[in-house]
């Protein structure tokens, strides 16, 4: 099962998460697409990197990192809790102060 982001930041079960990273310094903001399954109780496991931009500067890996302290209520199916899969956006955001 497959749920959008969009679905989960409407039922309010999920927050778009945001990452500071000083590596845009020349590059802009960002943007990583992870995939991870979800266990019944709401626990994410076995994320992977689906995208990258821009590539190179190893925002995917602190992502994957981050992922790591993510959490969400079940996914549930006829009122069950059911374990799944859900594709996550990581917004990549310069501190703010730095120049773009």
């Amino acid at each position: 099962m497959k749920v959008s982001l969009a679905t989960l930041l409407v039922a309010g079960v999920l927050a778009a998460p945001t990452l500071n990273a000083t590596a845009l310094a020349d590059s802009g903001d960002g943007l990583v697409k992870l995939h991870c399954a979800v266990s019944d109780t709401g626990v994410l496991g076995r994320c992977k990197v689906v995208s990258e931009d821009p590539s190179g500067l190893g925002l995917g890996q602190k992502a994957l990192d981050m992922a790591r302290t993510f959490s969400t209520k079940p996914i549930l199916r006829d009122g069950k809790p059911v374990a799944g899969e859900i594709d996550i956006p990581v917004e990549v955001k310069r501190e703010p102060g730095q120049p773009t």
